[in-house]
This record gives structure tokens, sequence and C-alpha cells, in this order.
């Protein structure tokens, strides 16, 4: 018998999992909040907690909210902030991430196979048809965007960090903290940045995904001259399957 494998979405505000089946069939959904301050050993110790939960597993597949080359994270994001999105970025924890040998510490805990991700690329491969250029936008604590060309994932250059007017960035503009504070204007401004990151892929399809894309409706985004699709489901679990299975984008 086929152990189903675990897919593991690491969030900056819930951690989400599931088993999946080899079948592609995602099995119940659990979620916890991501806790605060998030060191190294402490996002590890809730991963293991989930990995000691609920039924046997055999590969495990995990999207990280940052930058990693190679399961070796880059920029931890949110995850150095000791309070969480919208709190000042702790000097400590941005030392602790910096370098820090993700993919090698899971294995480290796993018998099976594991593969670690940024997250919004592991959301594009399970939003991603296989043709053409396609964009995935993740709307969550902040904005991931994830570039998959002809079915296969393309790095880009941080989208999220970068401004979107002259006093907010991607993240701040259109994250989970700005729609709490104006939930009216997050959704002028989540429409206006949508479009403007369509603007970058001329002809690309575009996926939205992630926790607040489910607020958003095709009337609202008609104006777009993108084709624009509001994925429904969990996309990102579909991902980490495929990424364990050797499936295609």
């Amino acid at each position: 018998m086929t152990l189903p494998v675990l897919v593991i979405d690491v969030g900056a505000t819930w951690i989400k999992s599931a088993r999946v089946d080899s079948d592609g069939v995602i099995r119940k959904l659990r979620k916890r909040p991501t806790r605060y301050p998030c060191s190294p050993a402490s996002l590890l110790t809730s991963l293991e907690l989930i990995m000691a939960a609920g039924e046997d597993w055999g590969d495990l597949a995990v999207g990280f909210p940052g930058d990693l080359v190679e399961g070796v994270v880059v920029d931890a994001a949110n995850l150095t902030r000791a309070a969480g999105p919208g709190s000042p970025v702790d000097s400590e924890l941005r030392e602790l991430w910096t370098s820090f040998p993700l993919a090698r510490a899971l294995r480290e805990k796993c018998t099976g196979r594991v593969v670690v991700s940024n997250d919004a690329e592991m959301a594009a491969r399970g939003c991603a048809l296989g043709t053409g250029v396609e964009v995935t936008i993740t709307l969550g604590s902040g904005c991931g965007v994830a570039l998959v060309i002809e079915g296969q994932v393309t790095p880009i250059d941080d989208v999220g960090g970068t401004l979107f007017d002259e006093e907010r960035t991607f993240d701040e503009a259109v994250g989970e903290r700005a729609r709490r504070q104006d939930e009216t204007s997050w959704h002028s401004d989540v429409v206006v940045a949508i479009a403007r990151i369509a603007q970058r892929w001329p002809q690309a399809a575009v996926h939205l995904c992630g926790g607040n894309a489910k607020r958003l409706s095709p009337t609202q985004l008609k104006e777009t001259s993108s084709t624009i699709t509001i994925e429904r489901g969990e996309p990102a679990l579909k991902g980490g399957f495929m990424m364990l299975t050797g499936l295609s984008a």
C-alpha cells in the first residue's frame, strides 16, 4: 500500500497541512497559527508536531514564505518580524534565518523524500495548466508572485517587497493587515496590484490564490485585460504533491 504524502504550506499567519493520496486526493485539511517570534527552531517544532499527528505518511513537501536556494533560506520575509506581518524586522531573527539549511534540517527528521519550495512557487505548480506564460498571485499575509512558462517554474525577483506607491510595498498594500484596516480600499488596491503585475508579462494567464483570493469576484476584475482565474481549493497542497510525484506544473 502506497503511503500518502504530507504537504505543509507555511504561511505568515497560518500553517496548513494535509495528507494527499497517490491519486492526488487531498484528505482533511488542518491548520494551526504561525507562532511568533518564529525562529528556525520554533518553526521546526511546529512542523514536527504536524508530522507526528494523524495517519502515517511517506514523503514530505513544504512551502516556505520566503526565498530559498536549493533548500537554504535566503530571506525569511515576515518570519523575521518578531510579532508577525506589520511588526518591525528583528535583526536577531533575520540572522538566524539567513543561510538556514531548512531542507537538510527536515531531511534529518524524515525517512522519505523531502522537497522544500517557496510557497508561491508551490501554489503555482498547483494552479498552472502547463502551456504558455502563467502568473500566480497569492493573496494572504502579503503578496506572492510566481511565474510558470510552458509548465516550468521560472525564478523572478521578489514582487511583494517592491514599492506599490510612495509609502507602501505590495505586501503592505494588499496584505491581510491592509484588508483589516479598510476592506473597501483594499479591494481597490488589489485590482490595481493585479493589473500592474500582469502588465509585466503581457498575454499571461493569471491565477489568484491564497486565503484572500476568495474575497474577490470576477466582476471586480472584469476591467483587467488579462485572463484571470480565481482558484478554489488548496492549490499549494496540490502543488506540493506534484513536486513529489514529478508531475509537470
